[in-house]
């Protein structure tokens, strides 16, 4: 005879959204004065992290690419010259 199986999901909980409930609870029973703002930046500060290095990621290597470009047109036109 087998076992009946139990199939219990529980929702996970991130550090993020702990931090948020706990700041919340602190600033409604005022024992910090931190604006609205810093209370919920646990869950806005991740994706503007996340986003921010992509995009500076993004501008890095556009730059490179154009160096790169830049420089291969630079050495043609200076063997072209030569010969």
């Amino acid at each position: 005879m087998s076992r009946p199986v139990v199939d219990i999901r529980i929702l996970p909980i991130r550090t993020g959204t702990l931090l948020t409930l706990a700041f919340f609870g602190a600033k409604i029973f005022g024992y910090i004065t931190w604006s609205w703002w810093l209370v919920f930046a646990p869950l806005w500060l991740p994706p503007v992290i996340f986003f921010g290095c992509l995009a500076a990621f993004g501008v890095v290597a556009s730059l490179f690419l154009l160096g790169v470009f830049v420089w291969e047109a630079f050495s043609y036109s200076k063997w072209r010259r030569r010969y």
